[in-house]
């Protein structure tokens, strides 16, 4: 299934509310790539925050998920994180086309 790693529980707890599967992590620097075994066969999708750190803790989760069945990336808004995204009331068109291609 199809699991979304985001950064903070807020929006953990976000993504939750809407049904799906999570893993947070504390900050976008803070994957350690043992973790990854937990995400074998599973479809990722990383939701970090829309700022530099962000795409820096993307690399760094992509640089561990050898074995996940895939990894895309949901690119958020500069400056904007999934709860930011669910208080103006478009969180479920952001995740709309990521939902659909899974």
């Amino acid at each position: 299934g199809l699991v979304f790693i985001c950064e903070g529980l807020i929006d953990g707890l976000t993504l939750l509310s809407k049904g799906h599967s999570v893993v947070v992590i504390p900050g976008a620097r803070t994957w350690k790539p043992e973790w990854a075994s937990f995400l074998e066969d599973r479809d990722v999708v990383s939701c970090l925050d829309g700022d530099l750190a962000g795409d820096s803790g993307t690399r760094d989760i992509n640089d561990s998920l050898q074995f996940v069945h895939s990894f895309s990336i949901a690119k958020l808004p500069d400056r904007k994180d999934i709860n930011d995204l669910a208080k103006e009331d478009c969180l479920d068109a952001f995740l709309a086309p990521i939902l659909a291609a899974a």
